[in-house]
């Protein structure tokens, strides 16, 4: 099978040409197809196929796509999920754009042996192109990708081009040089290369015209006149230069001070071999070349120890070397080494000196001089300049080529930026899928390809970081016997995993002991306080670190932390992706905290991470009590607080800072000290509202079970009885209510073991919840009206007013309409009073429903608007999509049908997103109702069915039944008289069962089919 993209996106098998779809399938193809064998993630798949203009169901959309695309491929070749996302298992042979980008690096490197050869698979591997690639695809990543392969067949026409030049084939070259510019008719690389050839087979009119017609070409279009190595050929070939009648190479040969005669001129050629595995990159590679194929003299590349730099700057000048066909000069500048001091610049240039033939007894002793010789010799060459790791930009400057046709490419790990008119390329590390290639491909044994699971997680161990994957490559191919889940054990153990990251010469710990010492050793005062500030960065597990709480750290003001972050960021020991926000990378954090204890005492580091977590603390304190959907906010100590002005500020910051809380709950729980284990509860507690606000039940599960381990250490028992009933609240949102169940009689045996009289009446009215949602209603109102009492008897309004919420709606379902409508009256007011919003727009939703089940639609609508328009203000998505289900089915009874499906749907969009599943369940039968009634009839029943099969294997009694019932009325509509009396009858079983007015309807339904 053959995955044809250089030009329109076709799919060959053995029998013929595949149809393989739409436009968005096919670029669902074609985003997988660019990279064979490797995982895409969903986001990026996403991204590349719709950009920012997705639809709102756009997974739904690329799972059909996904489906359509492996039928119509069949067995031999397929899509896959992986661990990464989504693959073509296609091989790399079977794409051509894949293979046109093998091959391009085949022939760079084929040039230094065999330049005929290196023409021949240039040729053949232009062949693969039939026109514009991905031509009938559309979208900017198409565009972008397009233009990038555009760029990439112009270099290897250009360097075509170059090579049958100077294999003397000037005539035989000049047809191709003209189809060439059609396509590219602003080349000046490719009208040099004509001029040239017209000029050697003596056709100096022709060329004398085509230089006229370019001028005025580049004046029209782009108002320029031709670039100064133009205008040097025309003038050459104006004053009849007989060197134009030579081959190339013999120019060069001359130019260098060697014989035309020469049949290997002396030419520097000082690139070190290309890398063996170079993986991804390819926006900074194309970046690099492109600049160095312009009239741009400076790329400098720059990045953390161990990234790849050098790598990348290789790969780029192996790329563009045919380019600059007087030579290429090579040093590495020793401005990372480790033990070894960074070279003079009058060392480098007396090397450079004498590689371009310079007699050492003329080159000149001062640096200024030797500078001066340097650019006058090479202002009339086109060489190419690699300054591998550069200490500062004072070491390159005097090495910098000059004119218009050289260029240098930098290394360095600060950035140079006050080189002028230089391209700055930074590089971070690998993407996941990108370095678990790496691995795959270093290694020899084939254990990586065998174990993608293992690789991944190993290349993920090693923090993406490409000295580090070639480390551990290297340590595999040491030990060829051993699997790679051992590799992975070992790496796993912070404390030995830089002893690991090291075998002979190369390690992580070396790489980054140069950039810490040149800090450490420096007499500038600032480079000192970076130097000593590093390690205390490192102290805390999290994420990321603000300012703020880096000042409160390092306990120095916020200027003064920021200036201090600033030449961290310099000197590449941290990362900032985010203005304000810093981080540092895992294996930078390893030696980081390494140096912190060899710099301070335990108290001292433990000081300072104490200042960092009360920050954290005290203003998550704060932010809960601005949140505040829980009543144990109230006594949450907010010592140390940053200021919030309000709710949504406090919703901001700890959304910001919610990956650094966790971090620290988990930290603090491991330590062996228990005051500092105990910090595991004050988040847990601090983060209730924040979780409950944002519905991540998920993770309030894990905090809180943390923290329940951390009260059972302690022996706390007011503690162990509030997480044990904080655990059951989060289980009970996620719907698994039988496991809820247990959890808050556990509760409730802790509550009532101590005497508190309070918790007990809080967990009685989330039981109560639950039990109601099972579809015990006797029951759940019991619990309710205990768990109401013990509230009012202990002064608690804002649980009263929870309490009257759920009693309210409880009446409600049971048909006593009057009790509910005054049970929430009273709740609302209570909510009002206690300064309640979210439990006012909870109440006002509550309110809707009862109307509903009262079937009194006009006075459900305004307080269901009134409660989305609250809900909205105060960023609730969870108490959003229910208010949007209580209008949609207010549009529903007052016969507004396309009103009610718009609402619905967007319901169910959150609902889905959040992971409401109970929820889903009735939204799906609410919107198949209202698709039903406006007579969509195949939607509803798809949306049926997707309602029963969320309720397998979960204890939803009313939400199956409510299902069955809107299953059943729409199989009568379409025919199927004898499967919706089925699915009637079991809707009216578990509605009586249930106790609840909807059988009464069902039964209705049933007898005015005559089926009683």
């Amino acid at each position: 099978m053959e995955f044809r993209l250089l030009g329109p996106v076709e799919v060959w098998s053995a029998d013929g040409r595949i149809d393989i779809g739409p436009a968005k399938q096919r670029c669902v193809l074609a985003a997988l197809a660019v990279t064979p064998g490797h995982p895409l993630p969903i986001e990026v798949l996403v991204e590349r196929v719709w950009g920012d203009s997705s639809p709102k169901e756009v997974r739904r959309a690329l799972y059909s796509y996904l489906t359509r695309l492996r039928r119509a491929l069949g067995p031999e070749v397929t899509v896959l999920r992986k661990p990464g996302g989504y693959a073509l298992t296609a091989t790399p042979e079977q794409v051509d754009l894949v293979r046109f980008r093998q091959s391009l690096t085949e022939a760079h490197t084929l040039v230094r042996t065999d330049a005929r050869g290196a023409a021949r698979l240039l040729r053949s591997t232009l062949g693969l192109w039939r026109g514009s690639p991905l031509a009938d695809l559309p979208g900017e990543w198409v565009a972008r990708t397009r233009d990038n392969l555009r760029q990439q067949r112009l270099a290897a026409l250009t360097e075509l081009g170059e090579l049958e030049l100077r294999l003397g084939r000037h005539a035989e070259l000049i047809d191709d040089l003209r189809d060439w510019l059609d396509e590219n008719p602003l080349s000046e690389p490719l009208i040099g290369q004509l001029l040239r050839a017209l000029s050697t087979v003596g056709r100096r009119a022709e060329a004398l015209d085509l230089y006229a017609r370019t001028r005025d070409h580049l004046g029209e279009e782009l108002g320029t006149e031709p670039g100064p190595e133009l205008q040097r050929l025309h003038q050459r070939i104006l004053r009849r230069d007989p060197t134009l009648e030579v081959p190339i190479s013999a120019v060069a040969g001359l130019r260098a001070g060697g014989s035309a005669a020469s049949s290997q001129p002396e030419l520097p050629r000082q690139l070190p071999r290309l890398p063996a595995t170079f993986v991804g990159r390819g926006p900074e590679l194309a970046d690099a070349q492109k600049a160095l194929f312009s009239a741009t003299a400076t790329v400098a590349v720059y990045g953390p120890g161990g990234i790849g730099k050098s790598t990348l700057a290789l790969v780029a000048a192996h790329g563009v070397r045919s380019q600059f066909p007087d030579g290429q000069l090579y040093v590495d500048l020793q401005g990372a080494s480790p033990g070894l001091s960074p070279l003079e610049p009058l060392d480098v240039l007396s090397r450079f000196l004498r590689a371009l033939r310079v007699d050492g007894s003329a080159i000149p002793s001062d640096v200024d001089e030797a500078a001066a010789l340097f650019r006058t010799i090479t202002a009339e060459l086109k060489l190419l300049v690699l300054l591998d790791n550069a200490a500062g930009v004072s070491q390159v400057r005097p090495l910098l080529p000059t004119g218009t046709r050289s260029a240098a490419l930098i290394t360095s790990r600060s950035p140079l930026t006050t080189l002028d008119d230089a391209v700055h390329i930074g590089l971070t590390t690998l993407p996941p899928e990108e370095s678990a290639v790496v691995l795959s491909r270093l290694d020899i044994s084939g254990r990586c390809a065998a174990a993608p699971e293992e690789t991944a997680r190993l290349a993920e161990l090693c923090g993406h970081l490409p000295l580090a994957l070639r480390i551990t490559a290297a340590r595999m191919l040491a030990r060829p016997d051993w699997p790679i889940r051992t590799f992975v054990e070992r790496l796993t153990d912070r404390q030995r995993r830089l002893d690991e990251l090291g075998h002979h010469d190369l390690t992580v710990r070396a790489c980054l002991d140069v950039t810490y010492r040149a800090l450490h050793d420096s007499e500038i005062q600032l480079d000192q306080e970076a130097a000593r500030a590093f390690g205390l960065l490192a102290l805390p597990d999290g994420p990321d670190l603000s300012v703020p709480v880096a000042a409160r750290l390092l306990d120095r003001d916020e200027p003064t932390t920021e200036t201090i972050l600033d030449r961290l960021l310099d000197a590449q020991l941290l990362e900032s992706r985010t203005p304000g926000r810093h981080r540092m990378h895992d294996l930078t954090r390893d030696y980081a905290r390494e140096v912190a204890a060899r710099a301070g005492s335990e108290a001292y580091n433990n000081a300072a991470l104490d200042r960092a977590w009360r920050i954290w603390l005290g203003t998550s304190a704060r932010a809960a009590q601005l949140i505040r959907t829980t009543p144990r906010n109230s006594g949450l100590n907010t010592m140390g607080a940053l200021p919030l002005s309000d709710r949504a500020t406090a919703i901001a910051w700890t959304a910001d800072e919610y990956a650094n809380l966790l971090a620290l709950a988990r930290q603090a729980a491991s330590s062996p000290d228990d005051g500092r284990a105990a910090v595991a509860m004050e988040v847990a507690h601090a983060l209730e509202s924040f979780q409950s606000h944002k519905s991540q039940w998920t993770d309030g599960e894990l905090l809180c079970e943390q923290a329940l381990q951390v009260a059972r250490r302690l022996d706390d028992p007011q503690a162990k009885a509030d997480f044990a009933e904080a655990i059951a609240l989060a289980i009970a949102r996620q719907g698994r209510l039988d496991e809820a169940v247990e959890e808050y009689h556990q509760a409730l045996a802790s509550y009532r073991a101590i005497g508190d009289r309070h918790g007990e009446g809080v967990t009685l009215t989330n039981l109560s919840e639950v039990l109601w949602r099972r579809g015990e209603f006797a029951t759940a109102t019991a619990s309710l009206l205990d768990g109401l009492a013990l509230s009012r008897e202990t002064g608690d309004r804002y649980a009263e007013a929870i309490a009257l919420a759920h009693l309210g709606t409880t009446h409600a379902r049971l048909g006593r309409s009057a009790d509910a409508i005054n049970a929430l009256q009273e709740a609302l007011e209570l909510a009002q009073a206690n300064g309640d919003q979210v439990g006012q727009a909870v109440i006002l939703t509550n309110f809707a429903e009862a109307y509903l089940i009262a079937d009194d639609p006009a006075r459900a609508a305004p307080l269901a608007a009134e409660s989305l328009a609250l809900h909205r203000t105060l960023g609730n998505r969870r108490g959003e999509a229910i208010a949007l289900s209580m209008l949609g089915n207010t549009h529903l009874g007052s016969g507004r049908y396309a009103e009610a499906v718009g609402q619905l749907r967007a319901a169910l969009t959150i609902a889905e997103r959040i992971e409401m599943r109970q929820r889903t369940v009735s939204l799906h039968a609410e919107l198949a109702h209202a698709l039903r009634l406006s007579g969509q009839l195949s939607l509803a029943l798809r949306h049926c069915e997707t309602g029963l099969n969320l309720c397998q294997g979960a204890t939803f009694p009313f939400e199956a039944a409510y299902v069955s019932w809107r299953l059943g009325e729409t199989l009568r509509d379409v025919g199927q008289t004898e499967r919706a009396r089925e699915f009637l009858r079991e809707a009216y079983e578990q509605f009586r069962e249930l106790g609840v007015g909807e059988a009464q309807q069902v039964y209705t339904l049933l007898e005015n089919n005559g089926d009683t």
